[in-house]
């Protein structure tokens, strides 16, 4: 009976163990979505608009500090958006460049783990109001930030796992008295699949 228990042990401990990250370089990519809602974009252009979602890529690079469970990383990511109604509309192409640091709690076959993010958001809106069309750069509002959990199952060098938390990403399009903020903040998932190398 002890010997069973030993051996069911030792296999959750191989599942499940705290362990130091096994690849020092990761790659990532992944899609999601963000329920974002822009209010005030929206009311700036016609009240009867709505948004309740924002498309979510991104492309990460990890490095993996050797014999702990962190891990830093810059992640690219791409939120892509639109809204329309009769001839108004709006049409957002940001980038959220930012700087990512993991702590995977569970690290062997499955991971799990907090992430946080800090970055730095900029991009393009076009926006339509009574048919007439301005194409208008976003500027940072404030350093974006982010709270999340991540999990994942690690096949080899290939990486399939989850990421689901809070973003908050501020911008503003005009300028002067004419500013409007464009809200991209909220909750978030997304699926990834990636590579660890060495």
């Amino acid at each position: 009976m002890r010997l069973k228990t030993n051996k069911w042990l030792g296999v959750a401990l191989v599942l499940v163990g705290v362990t130091a990250r096994a690849g020092l370089l990761e790659i990532r990519a992944g899609v999601g979505m963000n329920a974002a809602d822009p209010k005030d974009l929206n009311t700036a252009i016609n009240s009867g608009l709505d948004s309740d979602s924002i498309d979510n890529y991104n492309l990460d690079v990890y490095f993996n500090i050797p014999a702990f469970p962190l891990g830093v990383g810059v992640r690219n990511e791409w939120l892509k958006g639109k809204a329309s109604l009769g001839a108004d509309s709006w049409d957002i192409d940001a980038n959220n460049l930012t700087v990512l640091v993991d702590w995977r709690i569970i690290d062997s076959v499955i991971y799990v783990g907090p992430l946080v993010t800090v970055g730095a958001p900029f991009g393009d809106i076009l926006a339509n109001s009574g048919g007439n069309g301005d194409k208008a750069t976003l500027k940072m509002d404030q350093f974006s930030y982010g709270v999340a959990a991540e999990a994942g199952i690690k096949i080899g060098s290939l990486i399939l796992g989850a990421e689901a938390g809070y973003q908050s990403v501020k911008l503003k399009a005009g300028s002067g008295s004419a500013q409007v903020d464009v809200d991209l903040s909220g909750v978030y998932g997304k699926a990834m699949v990636g590579i660890s190398f060495f």
